[in-house]
Formats: C-alpha cells, sequence, structure tokens
C-alpha cells in the first residue's frame, strides 16, 4: 500500500461548515507511484483498491466528484453527494455517507487525506490526492461503467461489503476476486467444496452462497449416490491432528466424533451418515444447521483427515460434494468482463487510465446517470432498504397469478413501479427460486408466470 506524506501543512483554522473551501494544497507524496507504465504498481494492491471504490456505486461517485485541491469538511461531503444528484435526489439520508466513505474506506489505502479543519473543536476533512486523482478517478470511471452495463448487479452484490471481514483480516472484495478466478479456471461443473477447500479463508462458502442467491452463479443441488461411502482408520492417530479452532469447531467436532465412533476397539469402518448422526447426537446445535452444507463441510474434514493420514478409504470412496457451480453464458460473460477490468486496473497503462478518467467527467456530468447508479446502490443494499420487499413481492405475485404471462416491461408498465428493472428482476428471481414463479421464452422475450398459470399454458 502506498505511504503517504504530507508536508507544510499550513492550514486554515477556519473552514465554513456548508461549503466545501480551497485552500493550501498541502505537498503529498506517494512513494513509487508510477501511474500509466502497464507493471505492477510495487506493494499495490488492487484488492485494497476494490474495497475502498469498487464494492460500492456510492464510493466510486464521491471518489471521482471530489474535486482537487479542495478540502471538503463534513458538511462540504454531505453537500457535494446530494449535489451531484441533481433535483430529486436518489439517497439523502441524516447521516454523512460521504464522509463516512472517505473516513473509512478512501483514506486508509490513500484516495483522500485527512486534514485537520478546527484542532480545537477537532474537526477534520478529507483532500484528494495525487493518488486519488489519477489511479481513484480511473478505477471509479471504468467501475461504474461496468455497474451502468450491468443493471441487474451491483457492485456490492459482485465484490462483497468491505465490512464484510473473516477471521484472517482478509477482506470480502479479495476473497470475491479469487472465488471469481477460481471459477473461470476450472472445469465446469465446479463442486463446492473444492472452491471452498483452495481457500484458507472459512467465509468462502458463505461468498459462494451470496453469489448464487443474486444470480451472479447457478449452484445447483446433486443427490449423492455415495452417501453410505465408508472410512476407517489410517496410520496416523486422530487425536495426534491439529485442528484449527479461531474459525470453525466444525474440524475439531468430527475429528472427535470419529474418535468416539472407533473407540470400542471392533468398528473397522463408518459411513457418513453414522458420522452425521453421531455428530448431531454430541452437538444438538447441529441439528438446525443448514443440513447440506453441514455434510459439504464434513466431508471437506475427512477428505483433510485422509490426507493427513489419519483415515483410510474404503473401498470406492469419493468426496463428491451435493452442490454444484455452474455459469451459463450470461454469468461466464460478465464474470470474464470482470476479471479483465481487475487484471487492467492491476496493471494500469496510460490510455486505460486516461480512459477512465474521461468515462468518470462524463458520468458526472450527467446527474440523470449519477442517480440512476445510486438509485441501484441504494435498493441492492440490505443495510438501505430492508422495509416494504415482502408487500412488494405478494404485489408482484398476485399480478402475475390475474393474467396469462407477463413480460418484465410488461410488468413495469402495470405496476408503474419506482423501483428499478433490476430489483424488479431480483423479486421474479426470488418468486422462481421458492418455486411460485418460473419464467419461459416466448420467441426471444422471457415470460414469467405464476406456477399454476406455467402449467396451465404448457397443458
Amino acid at each position: 500500500m502506498y505511504i503517504l506524506k504530507v508536508k507544510n501543512k499550513n492550514m486554515s483554522d477556519n473552514v465554513a461548515a456548508a461549503e466545501p473551501q480551497l485552500l493550501h494544497r498541502p505537498t503529498v507524496e506517494v512513494q513509487d507511484f508510477n501511474p500509466g507504465t502497464g507493471e505492477a504498481l510495487p506493494n499495490y494492491e488492487v484488492g485494497d483498491l476494490i474495497s475502498a471504490i469498487g464494492n460500492h456505486e456510492n464510493k466510486a461517485l464521491v471518489c471521482a466528484a471530489m474535486a482537487p485541491d479542495v478540502v471538503y469538511s463534513w458538511r462540504g461531503l454531505k453537500d457535494l453527494f446530494e449535489s451531484i444528484q441533481g433535483e430529486d435526489p436518489a439517497w439523502t439520508t441524516k447521516s454523512n455517507l460521504a464522509f463516512a466513505y472517505c473516513q473509512n474506506s478512501l483514506a486508509p489505502i490513500g484516495l483522500v487525506a485527512k486534514e485537520i479543519i478546527d484542532a480545537d473543536k477537532g474537526a477534520v476533512g478529507f483532500i484528494k490526492t495525487e493518488w486519488g486523482d489519477s489511479i481513484g478517478n480511473a478505477a471509479s470511471g471504468h467501475l461504474l461503467e461496468f455497474s451502468l452495463r450491468h443493471p441487474d448487479f451491483s457492485l456490492q452484490e459482485i465484490f462483497g461489503k468491505t465490512a464484510t471481514n473473516s477471521k484472517n483480516n482478509t477482506r470480502a472484495p479479495m476473497v470475491r476476486m479469487e472465488i471469481i478466478g477460481e471459477l473461470l479456471t476450472r472445469e465446469q461443473p465446479i463442486r463446492v467444496s473444492d472452491v471452498v477447500e483452495s481457500f484458507s479463508d472459512a467465509m468462502a462458502s458463505t461468498h459462494i452462497d451470496a453469489m448464487a442467491k443474486v444470480g451472479l452463479i447457478t449452484v445447483s443441488k446433486k443427490e449423492r449416490s455415495d452417501r453410505m461411502i465408508e472410512c476407517s482408520l489410517g496410520t496416523v492417530d486422530l487425536r495426534d491432528l491439529e485442528l484449527p479452532t479461531e474459525q470453525s469447531m466444525l474440524p475439531t467436532d468430527v475429528r472427535d466424533t470419529l474418535v468416539e465412533l472407533f473407540a470400542d476397539g471392533t468398528t473397522e469402518s463408518v459411513t457418513i451418515s453414522e458420522i452425521l448422526t453421531e455428530l448431531k447426537q454430541r452437538k444438538p446445535a447441529y441439528i438446525i444447521a443448514d443440513q447440506d452444507k453441514l455434510e459439504t463441510n464434513v466431508r471437506v474434514s475427512i477428505k483433510q483427515f485422509t490426507k493427513k493420514g489419519a483415515l483410510t478409504p474404503a473401498g470406492d470412496f469419493t468426496f463428491e460434494a451435493r452442490s454444484m457451480i455452474t455459469l451459463d453464458e450470461e454469468q461466464q460473460a460478465l464474470l470474464e468482463e470482470c476479471m479483465e477490468l481487475i487484471l487492467q486496473l492491476e496493471h494500469p497503462s496510460e490510455d486505460f487510465l486516461k480512459e477512465g478518467q474521461q468515462k468518470a467527467a462524463r458520468i458526472m456530468r450527467d446527474p440523470e446517470t449519477v442517480k440512476k447508479l445510486i438509485r441501484k446502490a441504494r435498493e441492492k443494499s440490505p443495510q438501505a432498504n430492508r422495509g416494504d420487499q415482502a408487500q412488494r413481492v405478494a404485489s408482484l405475485l398476485d399480478l402475475l397469478g390475474q393474467n396469462d404471462g407477463l413480460t418484465v416491461k410488461q410488468i413495469e408498465t402495470m405496476r408503474g413501479s419506482a423501483l428499478s428493472t433490476a430489483s424488479l428482476r431480483l423479486d421474479l428471481r426470488g418468486l422462481e427460486k421458492e418455486g411460485l414463479a418460473r419464467k419461459e421464452l416466448r420467441g426471444k422475450k422471457a415470460t414469467w408466470f405464476v406456477i399454476n398459470k406455467a402449467v396451465d399454458h404448457e397443458q
């Protein structure tokens, strides 16, 4: 990460709260800062950049909107975020989102620098650095245009929330980037357990679930033909295995369960089903856990024990997971485009930086485009938009039930909803997943039905 040094801080003690002020700009030195060479920048982690501005449209917009040579006060940042939306802003709050973005995301990696406005009152502001004005603007432009090209998905849905940290301090966007890389380099279908096992981060399976929920990937359930597979003791004593406990107690619980199952000295082998049954008897909390995920994680533990020599496969022993990941053409294309953007951010050329800065400037000149991005970010944010989803979905289901098939455009026309097309499609996918609705292709258009209407239509 770049180290920022601020010199000659001859800052005015008085800055008006209502407007950002042009003050003496400090000299900001970014060590080894050499954009536009096409080489990976020293100490630069693209994951840090994505975590700062790449996983939320609002953060990228704030970075792009901040002018150089201006120290923005608390009030100045709040006014800036509202002003870029023009009339009838899409997102206004009593809290100061823009200030929080600067403090928690942009400042830690040097896109902005904190400045003392009033030492007596403890008032601080933020000024955009050279790093923020070059790489920050360029990355914001490319990421925001990427978001516009894919209206069904927000940047947060693709890269995850920055605050979703694992216990080994790996930020969610970094894990998501690695998962995307794994999915694009493995032959499909891909076993979920294989992907999870390739990560030291225990949150990997949670990220896969989240990506599947919004439709970035497809995770299908597959009935196992090997639920009764057996294993026996190996050459290494199970009790001698050193297992991590800081992220999950499951490997230890599985190990202790196996020790008990083999304790009588007469048991030669045990099955997956027996392990699961005994595990839930020992720890009733596992009874209410997601059973598919529990079985997958038990299998992962058994595979690890086998590799360590503590267990031996009995017969045709496989570790096939029930959950398999596949990518359809649209999902594959989106993830490939996403990865290409990540690689270009990691090795930014001069043309790439210039193009991104031009994209950012073009977006910032159009308040309607800014509002479109902010509206999507808000609607896709669980924290910002929890309210009336149940009522909205119930109304949608009722509308589908009254009509013999509707396209997305027809639904929008009939509902007159202020919500985006992306939110409507997300609701439809939710109904489809719950088995309440389905879609059929009529020509080139997807038409949605409630399940009983779809069945009647086929008959």
